[in-house]
């Protein structure tokens, strides 16, 4: 059986990524942060993907415990090479409003 995690957002928004898990994976995880969390679309259409192939999933508590301990552990210690970037590389940039250009 082949599935998926979809991260970082408990809703799949992007209609491209719903139709590759609809061609792709028997199923495709969106991490929820309750067992109650109903998966909605933007569409009817989206909706009856998320119906089709998302299969709401909740941390356990030790998976949370766990996920818990690695955060704390990366911020108590120096930051790895992987994690630092330099800034004035353009391509690295991250737009909070891409649509205004800041």
């Amino acid at each position: 059986m082949n599935s998926a995690l979809y991260y970082p957002y408990s809703s799949i928004r992007n209609e491209a990524v719903l139709k590759e898990a609809l061609l792709l994976w028997d199923h495709i995880d969106v991490i929820t942060p309750d067992d109650e969390f109903k998966l909605v679309g933007d569409t009817r259409d989206a909706t009856q993907a998320l119906e089709l192939v998302a299969k709401a999933r909740t941390p356990s508590t030790e998976e949370k415990q766990a996920a818990h301990e690695r955060i704390v552990a990366l911020a108590n210690q120096p930051l790895p090479d992987w994690f630092a970037f330099n800034l004035s590389n353009p391509d690295l940039r991250y737009l909070i409003y891409p649509q205004t250009g800041f």
